[in-house]
């Protein structure tokens, strides 16, 4: 039944998917607390660490994260994944973990799920966020996937089958870090009975998922929201299920949904009313921005709209997801009268200001978009995701001085962040600053995870004839410390 499918997928995808199932528990269908302190939970993982320690799992979570990431496997859309961040902290501050501690990102699959990995790795699909239906029922996904972390499930599940395991786990990493490219690792992944094994796994986790169920309902009341969301999403799913393609059918048939799973969700959430729960506004345009960003190619986002633009009072996420099929699409018009509705109906909502910039960006109205980014910029001058978007723009628009300067003043607060660092690479390629660009371009390969080729391209910059001395030895000490930096990472200490 369920190895059947797995055995005809490609090595990638195999790999892929058994990454998914040994080092994460997935969910199945299934701003900070205001004056509410630490929810105490159980640490019912203590015996695992001892074998999978909180440093390991950090590291193999990190490059295990970096390698989706570098494979395509996450969705790149800086607004997603701020506005996952924001909403999964807002839930992660009751488990008393540090801030940070988390990492949520979008995945680019229409495929109901979300999965936990270890280091506090969440992901969440782009299909299972499109088939929510509110702020609270989202949350609930996430409190579930925390708790999986927290609780220590994944070390907890490696610990149980060491004996067999940690051979095969290694051997899955391996492959998945290469990209498939190693035949010989693939083959030994699949040799050492990783296929075989799957199911008897997946029947370990099932304590986990109602372990995990059980422990996020008080971490969303705590953070003020509904915890009914869950025992809601779990209901329509099941009611569903029998119409549902192949993109959950794999999923109830590993993680099945019962009407005892949804009653007990529905009592546990009774136990912890929340009297007025707060959500961000938000989930409705991210709903559709990544509904959009995730068609096929070979679909056209607007076929899931109405034909006539709707009202921005009336449905504003619709709107927004109108406005940006059509901008994505060569419909500059339509895309720019829907971003003006949006932005008039609401000026502070920084979704809609960057969509409606970036939407004049694509219809090559260069003039009316930099006169739209000054506007945005006396809102949200100081916000992370603009000074990235408004640096990226810049940049596109033939302001590399501009965009270095909004791009620094990002640096200062992300200094590891890749994207930020091939931004700045950039310009300062375009400003004819050589030195500044290897530098920049080395932090990006450094910070992709690929140590290895920042220092190869350091080596071919120090070995070139235009530099100074000063400027070579500036190169070299940076390629001393991409080396040793790189070594830590490796070693699980960074």
């Amino acid at each position: 039944m369920f190895l059947k499918p797995i055995l005809t997928m490609s090595p990638f995808s195999l790999l892929r998917s058994a990454l998914f199932l040994i080092l994460s528990i997935s969910f199945v269908s299934g701003a900070q607390a205001n004056g509410i302190g630490d929810i105490e939970l159980p640490d019912m993982g203590e015996s695992a660490t001892r074998g999978f320690s909180k440093n390991d799992q950090s590291a193999y979570g990190h490059r295990a994260w970096l390698s989706l990431k570098n494979q395509g496997v996450v969705l790149n859309d800086p607004e997603s994944t701020a506005y996952l961040q924001a909403l999964g902290e807002r839930i992660a501050v009751g488990t008393g973990e540090p801030l940070g501690s988390f990492t949520f990102f979008p995945v680019a699959s229409n495929v109901v799920n979300a999965f936990a990995m270890p280091g506090g790795y969440i992901g969440m699909h782009a299909g299972l966020v499109t088939a929510a239906e509110s702020e609270h029922e989202l949350a609930g996904v996430m409190g579930h996937e925390i708790v999986h972390v927290t609780q220590q499930h994944i070390a907890r599940l490696l610990e149980k089958e060491r004996p067999w395991s940690a051979a095969t786990t290694a051997l899955v990493i391996a492959a998945l870090l290469l990209g498939g490219g190693d035949p010989d690792i693939t083959q030994a992944a699949i040799g050492t009975g990783l296929a075989s094994g799957l199911e008897r796994r997946v029947n370990y986790t099932r304590a986990h998922e109602h372990e995990a169920d059980r422990l996020a309902v008080p971490l969303l009341a705590q953070a003020e929201i509904d915890p009914t969301g869950m025992a809601e999403f779990f209901n329509r799913l099941y009611k569903l299920r029998a119409n549902y393609d192949n993109s959950l059918a794999g999923l109830l048939q590993t993680h099945p949904l019962t009407a005892t799973r949804i009653s007990e969700a529905k009592e546990r959430a009774n136990a912890y009313p929340v009297k007025s729960p707060k959500t961000s506004g938000l989930f409705p345009i991210i709903r559709e921005r990544m509904r959009v960003l995730t068609t096929p190619s070979r679909n056209s986002p607007s076929a899931y709209y109405p034909n006539s633009l709707v009202s921005a009072l009336e449905d504003p996420g619709t709107l927004y997801g109108q406005s940006l099929a059509a901008s994505i699409g060569g419909d500059h018009q339509r895309a720019e009268e829907g971003f003006t509705a949006l932005v008039k109906q609401d000026p502070s909502n920084l979704l809609y200001q960057l969509g409606y910039a970036r939407a004049l960006q694509r219809s090559d109205n260069n003039e009316a978009a930099l006169k739209q980014w000054q506007k945005a910029q006396t809102l949200f001058a100081d916000n992370s995701l603009f000074q990235y978007r408004h640096g990226e723009a810049l940049l596109q628009l033939d302001k590399p001085a501009e965009a270095k300067d909004q791009l620094l003043s990002l640096y200062t607060k992300r200094p590891k962040n890749a994207e930020v660092n091939d931004l700045l690479a950039r310009a300062s390629a375009d400003l004819g600053q050589l030195v500044e660009a290897h530098v920049y371009k080395a932090n990006y390969w450094l910070y992709s995870g690929d140590g290895d080729h920042a220092a190869r391209q350091l080596k071919a910059a120090i070995a070139g004839p235009e530099l100074s001395e000063s400027e070579r030895e500036r190169l070299k000490q940076k390629l001393e410390e991409v080396r040793r930096l790189d070594k830590a990472a490796k070693e699980g200490r960074a």
